[in-house]
């Protein structure tokens, strides 16, 4: 009877969960290596990625990849490296957890984190959000558009990018990069001499699970605890990279929800615990980013094409975000559990509303704004300043030339020249300071005309066959109502404070200069090739 019985042999299913993380332990090389993973929640992300990304394939968007901390722990308890490790139609075997992309926008949190523990700034304090030029890198923002006088969180809830620049070029790139590197971002560490200020706007290299730890450092009061694998695993020692009121800080502007990069889709958001989060979009479209993290969980989302494609409709806000919802809906469904609260060190105070700084005698309108005392700026508002100018307001005058009588004292905004130009472009109305009395005779050199093009030293290569003009534009103080540029030391023509003046240079050196009305000159230098493109 058991010869005549029938065999059946069959193979059983060897276990697949989670096969980048296990490909990434297996080079331990040890016979048994028992990771943090949590089963459930592995199996329940693994289906989410799957089918969210099944239904961005009709946008040519094929993967995704999520990552997930436990912030008490430092445990990566989920990996998931794409949307199907067997799809051979975009290389699914590739790990998107550790690949090198660019990051966006996500850098910004912690820039302004590190700012904010410089002293530079506060999250009401205003930046310029106005064209500027770098040495040849004029950054833009991401709807090419400017907005004037911003306020820090105004302009992180918004990543803008020149307001992100700006305070990289005052911070200084080195102590980005100290804090990255710090935070395990090797590949920035490894491009440490070719980085710039573009680095901030993700003109670098970085990795998913590289941000989801570095955000995971915003949930634990600003120290970075490297991401943690497996039980046999040595934890390295943390290291403070944010103060705790600078993280505190960011974690508050970062969980508001009256932002652009909100997703539309509002089921996405029913039920989900409240949490902070910044998106990006890499350029070309290449990476969608969603990073959040609230007292429990730090999450991170990629999704894109592993080929690198860019797709038009692909955007850290509509295309990552959701996914992110969807995972905190699911590991933390609906929780309750408290949020972040003001560390030692991180006290309220009143502020003006215009700039963010404590209130002068003239300042009427006022909000709060979180503050580290002894170390946040404690210079009073200084937007506005009084000025003698004549009955009719027309003149203003200096204490050298004001005249006995005739005079009245008028407080006006003071704006830098490039406010100024802003303004004036876009007609906006502002306390104009009315012309400087033209007998003077006091010279105002250190308020001379500012030549934002050419650039100083540049070099401009132009084509032979069809050449471009070289752009003449500066800036200059309010007082200002004519300037005359002067090219290799000849006359070349008057314009207005703003209007942009073009010209056909030679090859070679040029001089450029710039004289004011006043007599205030300024003079800049740069090269110019004619080559055969």
């Amino acid at each position: 009877d058991a010869l005549q019985e029938p065999l059946t042999a069959t193979r059983g299913t060897i276990p697949r969960m989670a096969p980048h993380l296990s490909l990434q332990l297996k080079k331990m090389g040890q016979a048994k290596v028992q990771s943090h993973i949590d089963f459930n929640t592995q199996l329940k992300i693994e289906k989410i990625t799957a089918d969210y990304t099944h239904g961005l394939k009709l946008l040519n968007i094929n993967n995704a990849a999520v990552v997930v901390i436990d912030n008490t722990t430092h445990q990566v308890i989920s990996y998931v490296g794409s949307a199907n490790f067997f799809d051979t139609t975009d290389a699914g075997q590739v790990n998107g957890a550790t690949a090198i992309r660019q990051p966006g926008s996500t850098l910004k949190p912690l820039l302004y984190g590190l700012c904010i523990d410089a002293g530079l700034i506060t999250p009401k304090m205003t930046i310029g959000d106005v064209a500027v030029n770098y040495q040849g890198y004029v950054p833009e923002n991401y709807d090419q558009r400017f907005n004037g006088f911003v306020s820090m969180e105004y302009a992180l809830m918004h990543s803008l990018n020149i307001p992100a620049v700006k305070m990289m070029n005052q911070l200084g790139k080195e102590r980005m990069i100290n804090a990255l590197s710090a935070a395990g971002c090797k590949q920035i560490e490894k491009d440490r001499q070719k980085l710039g200020l573009s680095l901030i706007l993700g003109g670098c290299g970085a990795s998913l699970l590289e941000l989801t730890g570095m955000f995971s450092a915003l949930a634990c009061n600003g120290q970075f605890t490297a991401p943690i694998f497996c039980q046999n695993e040595a934890a390295k020692a943390p290291v403070q990279i944010l103060s705790p009121p600078a993280a505190f800080m960011i974690s508050d502007v970062l969980s508001q929800i009256n932002r652009p990069d909100f997703p539309i889709n509002w089921q996405a958001t029913e039920h989900l615990p409240k949490i902070a989060w910044k998106t990006g979009t890499s350029y070309g479209r290449r990476d969608a980013w969603s990073i959040g993290y609230n007292k429990h969980f730090t999450v991170g989302v990629w999704v894109g094409n592993f080929s690198g494609q860019g797709i038009p409709e692909l955007s850290g806000a509509q295309t990552a975000t959701p996914l992110l919802f969807k995972v905190f809906n699911t590991i933390d469904y609906n929780s309750n559990y408290d949020w972040f609260t003001p560390p030692p060190g991180c006290d309220l105070r009143t502020v003006c509303a215009e700039t963010g700084m404590p209130p002068a005698e003239f300042c009427t309108n006022f909000v709060s704004d979180y503050f580290m005392p002894l170390t946040s700026p404690n210079l009073a508002c200084n937007n506005r300043q009084q000025m003698l100018v004549s009955a009719d307001e027309k003149i203003s005058y200096c204490v050298e030339c004001a005249p006995a009588t005739g005079l009245k004292k008028k407080w006006f905004g003071m704006l830098a020249p490039e406010m100024q130009a802003y303004f004036e472009q876009h007609h906006l109305i502002y306390d104009k300071i009315p012309a400087h009395n033209t007998a003077c005779k006091k010279l105002f050199y250190e308020n001379g005309p500012i030549i934002k093009s050419p650039d100083a030293g540049g070099q401009y290569y132009i084509s032979k066959t069809a050449p471009e003009p070289i752009l003449l534009q500066c800036q200059t103080p309010a007082d200002v109502s004519k300037v005359f540029w002067y090219v290799n030391n000849q006359y070349y023509k008057a314009a207005l404070p703003t209007e942009k003046v073009f010209f056909m240079p030679t090859e070679g050196p040029q001089k450029i200069s710039c004289t004011d009305d006043k007599g205030r000159n300024r003079d800049v230098k740069c090269m110019v090739k004619f080559i055969d493109f």
